[in-house]
């Protein structure tokens, strides 16, 4: 499974293309020359590679298509998701509907959230990211991964 870490600040010309960073592509692997792009559920974009995708695709056919959420579910995603290529120059052109969404201008930050990669304006990154206080950072962290002194593993546990 591809793992996506870092935040890389890029630009978005004119045109609503930008360049996929170096560590970035190095990340993903040689070879990846197509993306799925999706609204995501906060002021960003998500991109997924094929091979992403597909996980999420895999969890989705898993769900009961008879329950109203898992079709309104679905109906909201593929309602976004939108292929994109990389062009010759290794540039991703996005769709200006999807720049609309975002509300993204020239600067943005392209972040790796290991199993996708977000799509921000730099001003929403930095006010988002800003606005966790210390304290709900530490919290998150106690909530999350736990604040005992052994880590305790969900599955070897037996649960």
């Amino acid at each position: 499974m591809i793992k996506i870490r870092g935040n890389f600040e890029v630009t978005l010309d004119p045109k609503g293309r930008f360049m996929l960073p170096a560590q970035l592509k190095k990340q993903v692997g040689e070879g990846v020359s197509s993306y799925f792009l999706m609204h995501g559920v906060g002021p960003f974009l998500e991109l997924y590679t094929e091979a992403q995708w597909a996980v999420v695709e895999d969890q989705l056919i898993a769900l009961n298509n008879n329950n109203d959420d898992v079709e309104e579910l679905m109906l909201d995603m593929f309602g976004t998701l939108q292929p994109v290529d990389i062009d010759a120059a290794g540039r991703i052109t996005l769709p200006k509907r999807m720049i609309k969404y975002a509300e993204l201008n020239k600067d943005i930050v392209v972040q790796g959230l290991l199993t996708k990669t977000l799509i921000w304006d730099q001003e929403t990154f930095e006010k988002e990211r800003d606005s966790r206080t210390l304290e709900r950072r530490k919290e998150l962290r106690r909530n999350v991964l736990g604040s005992g002194y052994t880590q305790s593993n969900p599955v070897q546990d037996g649960q």
